[in-house]
C-alpha cells in the first residue's frame, strides 16, 4: 500500500486501504486524512465516504467532553 502510494500517489484505493488499516490499530485521525485523501483522488468512492463517516463519528465521540 506505502509503495502504491509512493509511486502512483493519487491512487484512490491504496489510501483507502490504508485508512481502513489505521482504522483497525485506533489511528482514527490518520485514517481520516487518508480517507480524504482517497475522496480526493476518487469522489465515487463510496466506501471511502463510509469509512470518513464512521470516522466522524468516532473522532467526535472521542472528543466530546462526556467520553470516559
Amino acid at each position: 500500500m506505502i509503495l502504491a502510494i509512493k509511486y502512483k500517489p493519487d491512487f484512490a484505493l491504496a489510501y483507502v486501504n490504508k485508512g481502513a488499516a489505521l482504522k483497525e490499530l485506533g489511528r482514527h485521525q490518520e485514517a481520516m486524512e487518508s480517507c480524504e485523501l482517497a475522496v480526493k483522488y476518487d469522489y465515487d468512492d463510496e466506501y471511502a465516504y463510509q469509512l470518513a463517516n464512521e470516522l466522524a463519528k468516532k473522532l467526535k465521540k472521542k472528543q466530546s467532553p462526556h467520553h470516559n
